[in-house]
């Protein structure tokens, strides 16, 4: 994650921990969003 912007990172890594915290069952889900997040850059 090195090349994306320290602040776009933060606000991933939060939404990584949002989503953990929230329901972990649905890291699946946030994988095919990040996979999706990644394509665009």
């Amino acid at each position: 994650m090195s090349y994306i912007p320290e602040l776009k990172s933060t606000s991933y890594l939060g939404l990584v921990r949002a989503y953990w915290e929230l329901e972990p069952e649905k890291i699946e889900d946030l994988f095919n969003e990040i996979n999706q997040f990644e394509k665009q850059l």
